[in-house]
């Protein structure tokens, strides 16, 4: 079976995020999934709360504006 990625956006309340992203990474064949947020501070209440429910979560590089190569396509285009 091939190898892929997917991705998805989800418009939902606020106090809905935490629980939908749960759900999602609870449905079988999701082996882990990459997570953006704006912040620091979002991204460590963001692994806290996973936390809380009985999920792993890993906290990437924070802080830094540059683009990383273990971003891969995710990386800033040149010149930002």
């Amino acid at each position: 079976m091939p190898v892929g990625i997917s991705h998805a956006a989800y418009p939902v309340a606020p106090e809905l995020k935490l629980p939908l992203l749960v759900a999602l990474l609870r449905e079988p064949g999701v082996r882990n999934m990459l997570v953006f947020t704006r912040t620091k501070h979002r991204a460590n209440r963001l692994a806290d709360g996973l936390s809380r429910r009985g999920v792993a979560a890993e906290l990437g590089p924070l802080g830094s504006t540059q683009a990383r190569p273990e971003v891969g396509p995710f990386a800033a285009p040149p010149g930002r």
